[in-house]
């Protein structure tokens, strides 16, 4: 794929394109307080803008959009969110950066959630120093899951919980809550970064771009080999309990099984296509999905997506099933 060829920005595109960039940011933020479905679509524009004004001037917009968020809002969100929603939202650039470099489905993804990492770590202990550590976030995650368990089972069974764990035994849930937390974000940002790429095609497709031949999504299949991942995160966790490696294991072990329920998806996207459900109704379904059902949904995906490795559902399925793209499909 040859890179497209950009317009240069005037000032007004800048200034339009920090303003809507902004409000959208700020929209996620707010609404991601009660609604993670536009987390799915914040790096799309950011994939617009870097295809259309090059890498300088979606750099600009980007920054300048954090800086608005952060100047205006700074009374009602806190600046860990802006940095958070922000390196979500620069996800964009490198999409972008890596279609017109032509990479594959699955570098691009590796390396837009590397990116990720590095713009959020880098600006995290920028703002928060050495206190970078989730120190807070186990403890708030925590008391949460203290919470839960007495909307459950009554405050009584909670206090009788509290009363027979030692200090020791408290931190070391902490701990592990954290590395859940953490896990848990780094496979939300592989989720909405693969998706992303293929809601570029849609707008590659309404701008007539040449867009990257991938296969079709709802054909794509997990490697076979990363079943031994799953196994070698699982002997790190059972064998390596307290340690470092125990940690790695259960952030990457959460990765993996998000990289599985990316292949549910496509299995759920093969038979959507399969009755000939529309594109946009096809995201639909999905966001509300990821709202209502995050956490079920994700582990029922996962759960498809290994089984789909000894059963090869859509090899079974194919027979008969006219492939016929189109625009509004997101493939």
């Amino acid at each position: 794929m040859t890179a497209i060829p950009g317009v240069k920005a005037s000032g007004r595109d800048l200034a339009m394109g920090i303003l809507t960039t902004g409000v959208f940011l700020v929209a996620a933020i707010l609404l991601g307080r009660f609604s993670t479905a536009l987390e799915l679509i914040l790096p799309a524009p950011m994939v617009y803008y870097r295809a259309v004004y090059g890498r300088f001037s979606a750099v600009m917009i980007l920054a300048g959009a954090a800086a608005f968020v952060a100047l205006f809002g700074a009374d009602y969100i806190a600046g860990e969110e802006v940095v958070t929603y922000a390196s979500i939202l620069s996800l964009g650039v490198i999409i972008q950066e890596c279609l017109e470099k032509g990479l594959s489905l699955e570098k691009t993804t590796v390396y837009s959630l590397v990116g990720f990492i590095l713009i959020w770590g880098a600006a995290l202990t920028l703002i928060q120093g050495d206190s970078f550590r989730y120190e807070a976030q186990g403890q708030e995650e925590f008391q949460r899951f203290e919470e839960l368990v007495a909307s459950i089972q009554g405050p009584e069974f909670l206090k009788q919980i509290q009363s027979e764990l030692t200090q020791e035994q408290r931190q070391s849930l902490i701990r592990a809550i954290k590395r859940v937390y953490l896990g848990a974000v780094l496979a939300s940002v592989m989720l909405i970064a693969w998706l992303n790429i293929w809601f570029a095609r849609l707008i590659y497709l309404r701008m007539g771009w040449p867009y990257p031949d991938y296969v079709p999504f709802r054909e794509w299949k997990a490697p076979d080999h990363l079943v031994w991942v799953a196994i070698a995160c699982m002997g790190g966790l059972i064998f390596f309990q307290g340690t470092a490696i125990n940690d790695m294991a259960l952030i990457v072990g959460i990765l993996v099984m998000a990289v599985y329920m990316l292949n549910g998806l496509a299995i759920v996207l093969f038979q959507m296509n399969k009755f000939r459900i529309p594109g946009p109704q096809q995201v639909l379904i999905i966001c509300v999905v990821y709202v209502i059902a995050w956490p079920i949904a994700m582990l029922m995906l996962a759960g498809l997506g290994l089984f789909d490795l000894w059963a090869d559902y859509r090899k079974l399925q194919k027979k008969g099933f006219a492939e016929d793209d189109n625009e509004g499909d997101i493939n």
